[in-house]
């Protein structure tokens, strides 16, 4: 029985899977070798492990809480790669950042930027869509920390590494990702 041909959307989706694969396959490649091994020494940090954690639901935008929290707190995560870079490395809006006093959480509630009571969930990156959150770490100490061009504290680019490494495991698109953002920044001051 011969095959009936493609119509231009079929071929198109073929296309588009083949690049995916391509792409994957690519990044595993980037990833391999004396590249993953380097990154396999980098010991991990578990962010929610370094102080008390609080997680609220933002009831403003999400630019909103991290302008209230530019002169306080010190960002991370997706957060601290979009302030310096520009993007979001994995899905979601939420708010990451380190707190020196937890009274920040009742005035950003009193400012009706956060919700007052704290969610009971600890997931830092939920697996399914949920609303956007602040996901704040309170600790005593504030991590050493680098400023961006617009005057924001984001934590330094070894430890944002590591704490990516520390939440989400070590996996080959973010590790080629992250070797991407840091080579640019090292040619682009």
């Amino acid at each position: 029985m011969p095959h009936e041909p493609l119509t231009a959307q079929q071929r198109l989706e073929s296309y588009r899977r083949a690049r995916r694969k391509a792409r994957h396959r690519r990044l595993v490649r980037q990833s391999s070798a004396d590249m993953w091994r380097r990154w396999m020494r980098r010991p991990p940090i578990l962010y929610c492990l370094q102080g008390e954690m609080a997680i609220h639901a933002l009831e403003a935008s999400k630019d909103a809480v991290v302008a209230a929290l530019k002169d306080t707190a010190v960002f991370t995560l997706d957060t601290a790669s979009e302030l310096r870079w520009g993007i979001r490395l994995l899905r979601g809006d939420d708010v990451h950042a380190y707190l020196a006093d937890s009274q920040l959480l009742n005035t950003l509630a009193t400012e009706r930027l956060i919700s007052a009571t704290p969610m009971p969930t600890k997931v830092i990156f939920p697996p399914h869509f949920a609303s956007p959150r602040l996901v704040a770490v309170i600790v005593d100490d504030l991590p050493p920390s680098e400023t961006t061009v617009e005057d924001y504290r984001v934590v330094e680019a070894n430890r944002l590494v590591r704490e990516f490494i520390g939440a989400v495991g070590l996996r080959a698109d973010l590790v080629a990702l992250l070797e991407d953002y840091l080579g640019r920044e090292k040619v682009n001051p």
